[in-house]
């Protein structure tokens, strides 16, 4: 996340890429009761990371204009 010789695009798609390989690793172990509950773990933790994103980026637009 802080590779600064990255765009933040490419910082981004880099981090979806790490994540998505995790997420399919982990479901390799799980069984088929497990996969919906991580599904909707994964899911509810990446609509928790975009709602924080939202904040900051809020927060941030506010400071700008102040």
């Amino acid at each position: 996340m802080n590779d600064q010789s990255l765009s933040k695009e490419d910082r981004h798609a880099k981090m979806k890429g790490m994540h998505d390989s995790v997420h399919a690793k982990v479901r390799e172990v799980l069984t088929d009761d497990q996969k919906p509950k991580f599904d909707a773990m994964v899911k509810d933790m990446e609509s928790n990371m975009h709602g924080m994103h939202d904040k900051d980026h809020d927060h941030n637009h506010d400071k700008d204009h102040k």
